[in-house]
């Protein structure tokens, strides 16, 4: 007996990329049985309910398409969001298909027959050997549902973008599941579109107050990620190639070496952080204050009177984007490679993909996930 597949979408404020996947996909794979394309409403607040309801109704009548909607989140959590697809869908595969992915007729077929073929697998453009895809369609995942709750979904601490895929995918290995790599024959097509986009919903990018930078060495770079709220985060980024290290490496250093950049003591250092008449005031955890001067002649501010130690405000845009990817994969990276060093397999111990959603537009009948 073939197995059921769930083709899950999430989609927050990307109606402009759904409105030229989504319908061409339901067409492409209108032939094959057995299949769900399940649509969850991230939140969104640019028309995709209502596009749904006037343009896709028919797919929804006939159940081949599953929408739901949740009105909870206020920045978009890539890991939560895609448990909770995949805890909504019904099939016994669950894949999930990016709002900016093509599906081609031939693509259930496909998987129908790589899970039919080796039961205890799961399906990734995650090479062994490093991506043999491009970013856009990294995210594209096939997996047992089973399999899915025995690793304890996604890793809800890693709640920015990049690396939530690639830790998944190990703890799946961990878990005994066999990777399947798809054929480079195999043809995986996905819009186009801005890097900015890929952060535009998320927490950082929306309350990031202040960004600023000190100078350090050639190889390396002090970072203050100012937040609206009042919170702050500092690290030292680090050119891998070319920076000294001058004392021994803990393991999370050696897996952290490999990448380009990496941030120098393996964490963020805390604190909270106020602008006061003369500059900006730093508490940072552990007690320790500073306190940055401005010197509008030289737009910097200054930590000494000896104006000999100073930070530079970042305002242009590429150069805040770049700094918000590079704090959303490292973060989420230490938690992937901690994950990787203890063999943790099983994560979310305390439940994921928990929220409440209403299901094809029914506004009466809540439904909550546990």
């Amino acid at each position: 007996m073939k197995k059921k597949i769930s083709f899950c979408t999430v989609c927050m404020n990307r109606l402009h990329h759904l409105r030229k996947t989504l319908p061409v996909n339901l067409k492409n794979t209108k032939n094959f049985e057995n299949l769900e394309f399940v649509l969850l409403d991230y939140n969104s607040s640019d028309g995709l309910e209502d596009y749904v309801k006037n343009d896709l109704a028919t797919y929804v009548q006939s159940g081949r398409l599953v929408y739901y909607k949740t009105n909870t989140p206020v920045h978009f959590h890539r890991s939560h969001s895609r448990n909770l697809v995949f805890k909504l869908a019904t099939g016994d595969i669950v894949c999930n298909i990016d709002a900016d992915n093509f599906t081609e007729s031939d693509f259930p077929v496909y998987v129908q027959k790589i899970f039919t073929e080796s039961p205890n697998t799961f399906l990734t453009t995650i090479g062994t050997n490093g991506n043999l895809f491009r970013k856009d369609v990294l995210g594209r995942i096939c997996v047992n549902k089973k399999d899915f709750y025995r690793v304890g979904g996604f890793d809800e601490r890693m709640s920015y973008y990049g690396f939530e895929d690639y830790d998944f995918v190990n703890r799946l290995e961990f878990n005994g599941v066999i990777r399947s790599v798809f054929s480079q024959n195999f043809r995986l097509v996905a819009l186009q579109h801005h890097l900015t986009e890929r952060t535009a919903n998320e927490y950082v990018t929306q309350n990031l107050e202040i960004l600023a930078f000190r100078y350090l060495t050639p190889a390396s770079t002090e970072l203050y990620f100012m937040f609206k709220n009042g919170d702050v985060k500092k690290g030292v980024m680090v050119d891998n190639a070319n920076f000294r290290y001058t004392e021994p490496f803990t393991p999370l250093k050696q897996t952290q070496i490999k990448y380009k950049y990496s941030i120098y003591d393996d964490q963020w250092t805390k604190g909270v952080w106020r602008p006061v008449k003369s500059g900006l005031e730093f508490s940072w955890s552990g007690g320790k204050m500073e306190l940055f001067i401005y010197d509008p002649e030289m737009s910097r501010y200054y930590r000494d009177p000896d104006h000999t130690e100073f930070i530079y405000r970042i305002s242009e845009k590429r150069l805040r984007h770049q700094a918000v990817m590079f704090f959303s994969q490292i973060t989420n990276r230490l938690i992937m490679n901690q994950n990787r060093l203890n063999r943790q397999a099983i994560v979310n111990l305390d439940g994921f993909g928990k929220d409440t959603v209403f299901k094809n537009f029914d506004l009466i009948t809540p439904l909550t996930i546990f």
